[in-house]
Parts: structure tokens; sequence; C-alpha cells
């Protein structure tokens, strides 16, 4: 049994009630810029790498960041 043969069949055992949600699923896979032919191993490696010390200078924290505020020293 062929590739479209299996399709074909698997659809008509689709409840009618999904069929919408089976046909808008056929649609995404049929997008151009779904890596369908890619191996996983081959779409980790064109991921994005995080660059180190990107956000340098642009976080701060305040000197006392590690002190317990006044409004919570009565529990300790």
């Amino acid at each position: 049994m062929t590739l479209e043969q299996q399709a074909t069949q698997a659809v008509r055992t689709v409840p009618k009630d999904k069929l919408q949600i089976l046909i808008e699923f056929a649609h995404f896979l049929s997008l151009p810029s779904f890596p369908a032919n890619t191996d996983i191993e081959e779409r980790k490696t064109e991921q994005k790498h995080s660059i180190l010390g990107r956000a340098k200078d642009e976080i701060w924290m305040s000197e006392d960041f590690n002190e317990i505020p006044e409004c919570f020293k009565e529990y300790i």
C-alpha cells in the first residue's frame, strides 16, 4: 500500500467532528518553512547559540540586594 493510500484510508477513519482539525494540520504540514525532511539532530545544530556577556551593563542590582528587607526581619 502506498503512502497516499495509507493517508486516504486514515482520513476515512477520522470522526467528522475532527476533520477540520485534520485539514488545518495538513495545511500546516504543507507550509514551506516546515522542516519535515530534516533530522532532529540537524535542527539542534541549526539553533542559534546564546552569546555570553550579551546583557553586560544592561542589568543593575542594588548594593543591598542580599540584605533582608525591614518588613521581613520580624519573621526571622
